[in-house]
């Protein structure tokens, strides 16, 4: 793994894709600390590319809360057909309620750092970690990331892409997602250093709102980085950017990643509000849906379906469930706690899962 990695950073040395300088593999840190990083190994088959879902703050009270609501119980939710059924332990190194930056930088690394902490090995030396992004883009993939409702200096999508000790660092982030990362595709809501002028000059193709047009443009031969930056109340469908995302990089043939986030069922989570929990958990499921069928249709693509952690403490009551309406609920908290969270799986090394996945270990299924 080691000098894979080295030798693909040199080669990437003469491409356009600028690497980080500094970065360590999850796999050549010391070892001797304990669970904080995934000594788990990888699953023996490892897949072209790999599609990432991550329900921000979904919980299996989310899940049960949407399908209620859709079908009154009696048919699962898109995703949750997937063949391979897990649950994920989501805390920090310290043992504590994750929060985004540290749940993702776990996805990312490999390692659990503390909350607000974007790939660092921090508690530790402080020295950047590598991100299966990073690792992808090295190997010779493309890469993308999504992120629907939130701009992607947001911590989910900032740790696949960036360093930083603080997930509040919108500046730096920007400039390491955009200048020094380079992702191939990139989407979310337009914000202070992460605009369509910060992407422009940073040499992406980019596009704004959710004009079908933009559907077309990104299809036209010769175009290799999109940014698809829009106003919040301009956002196109998630399963729509998802599709055009699939469609763009599966041009390659060296195979990619791409990292697709909601957003809204943790911002409703906070909330306690179900009836949005609800939208989200199903905008998110017809995300899946695009992608699922996408591995589908052949035979190099796994998809996993995961949470960062889970949000609101959500639990309905299954005898209220009816279709068309909300059932009978409850909250224990407007933050985060320690709720496992759903693991769904499908393609080339899914059924290596562990029964129960720690955060940090599903690093193993993402890296090259």
């Amino acid at each position: 793994m080691v000098v894979a990695f080295v030798a693909a950073l040199t080669s990437c040395a003469s491409s356009d894709k600028a690497s980080p300088e500094g970065l360590v593999p999850q796999a050549v840190l010391d070892a001797g600390e304990g669970d904080t990083q995934s000594t788990l190994r990888g699953p023996l088959v490892r897949a072209r590319n790999v599609v990432l879902f991550i329900g921000d703050g979904m919980g299996f009270g989310h899940l049960d809360a949407a399908r209620s609501f859709a079908n009154g119980n009696t048919a699962p939710l898109i995703m949750e057909t997937l063949p391979v059924q897990r649950r994920m332990d989501t805390r920090n190194a310290l043992g504590q309620i994750t929060d985004s930056a540290a749940g993702a930088t776990a996805f990312a690394t490999g390692r659990k750092v503390s909350n607000a902490v974007l790939s660092l090995a921090l508690p530790g030396d402080g020295r950047p970690l590598a991100s299966a992004l990073e690792l992808r883009q090295a190997s010779g993939a493309v890469t993308g990331l999504i992120t629907r409702e939130t701009p992607i200096v947001d911590a989910t999508p900032a740790a696949f892409a960036a360093h930083r000790p603080s997930r509040y660092d919108a500046a730096e982030i920007a400039h390491q997602i955009l200048r020094v990362t380079r992702p191939d595709f990139v989407a979310g809501v337009a914000a202070p250093f992460a605009d369509v002028t910060a992407a422009l000059e940073a040499g992406y193709f980019t596009l704004a709102g959710a004009d079908p047009l933009g559907f077309v443009s990104i299809a036209q031969p010769g175009l290799h980085r999109v940014a698809w930056l829009y106003e919040d109340r301009h956002a196109p469908p998630l399963d729509e950017l998802t599709s055009t995302a699939l469609a763009f990089l599966s041009r390659h043939e060296g195979g990619f990643f791409l990292m697709v986030e909601n957003e809204g069922t943790d911002t409703a989570g906070h909330a306690n509000d179900l009836a949005h929990i609800v939208e989200a958990v199903l905008t998110f499921d017809r995300a899946v849906a695009r992608g699922l069928a996408f591995a589908q249709a052949r035979q190099d693509t796994l998809v996993l379906v995961t949470a960062d952690h889970e949000t609101g403490g959500v639990a309905i009551d299954p005898g209220t469930a009816r279709a068309g309406q909300l059932p009978q609920h409850s909250f224990s908290t407007f933050g985060h706690t320690s709720d496992h969270v759903p693991v769904f799986a499908f393609g080339p090394g899914a059924e290596e899962l562990p029964q129960l996945v720690q955060n940090h270990e599903l690093f193993n299924w993402l890296a090259p």
